[in-house]
C-alpha cells in the first residue's frame, strides 16, 4: 500500500490512522468485487495507464520515505549499523549485481538488514536481554477512520485497483496464455 505508506510517513500518521487506511480500502475493495466493478475496470483500462500508477507509486514513495528516512544518517554516526556506508555498500552492490540476473539482490539486502538490526539490538544498551515482539490490534476510532481514509486511503484505492488486481491478472495472461484469465 505505497500510497498510505507515503502518506503516512510524510504526514506522521498514527497506528490507527494508517490502520483506519488500510481497512477502508479493504472494505471497498471487497464491495468492488462482490459488485463485479472490478472485473469491468480491467476491461475498461488499458495497460500504460497501470504501467504509470506504478512508476509515479514507486517514485512517490521514493522522494517521501527516502528523503525523510535518510536525513538523520551520518556517514559514520548515530550507530555503526546505521549511516551512509551501508546504503551506500548496498548501492553498489546493486550496480555489481545488475549484470548477474540469477544474484538474489532483494533476500542478500534483507538478510544482511535483519543481521545488522539483530547485531545493533544484541549490543545496545537501551535492551536489556532478548525479547519478544508481541502484536497487538488497533481499533481506530470515526476520527482516524476520517483522516485514514480520505487522506491515504482514497490515494490508495487506484493504485491498489491497478497494480494489485488488474496488473497482476494482465501479468497472468501474458505469462501463461493458455490458461484463462483470472
Amino acid at each position: 500500500m505505497k500510497a498510505i505508506a507515503a502518506v503516512a510517513i510524510s504526514r506522521s500518521f498514527s497506528e490507527k490512522e494508517t490502520a483506519a487506511a488500510g481497512l477502508f480500502v479493504a472494505a471497498v475493495i471487497a464491495i468492488f468485487s462482490l459488485t463485479g466493478l472490478l472485473r469491468w475496470f480491467g476491461k475498461v483500462i488499458p495497460i500504460p495507464v497501470v504501467k504509470g500508477i506504478q512508476l509515479g507509486a514507486g517514485l512517490s514513495l521514493v522522494l517521501s520515505a527516502g528523503s525523510s528516512l535518510l536525513q538523520p544518517l551520518g556517514w559514520t554516526k548515530p550507530s555503526w549499523a546505521d549511516n551512509l556506508i551501508w546504503g551506500l555498500l548496498a548501492a553498489l552492490f546493486l550496480l555489481l549485481t545488475t549484470s548477474m540476473p540469477r544474484v538474489p539482490y532483494a533476500l542478500v539486502i534483507f538478510l544482511s538488514g535483519l543481521l545488522l538490526a539483530s547485531l545493533q539490538l544484541s549490543t545496545s544498551s537501551v535492551t536489556s536481554g532478548t525479547s519478544f515482539w508481541h502484536p497487538h490490534a488497533f481499533i481506530p476510532s470515526g476520527s482516524d477512520f476520517r483522516v485514514g481514509a480520505l487522506d491515504a486511503g482514497l490515494g490508495q484505492l487506484p493504485l491498489t485497483t491497478l497494480n494489485s488486481i488488474i496488473a497482476v491478472a494482465h501479468l497472468s495472461t501474458d505469462l501463461l496464455p493458455s490458461i484463462p484469465a483470472p
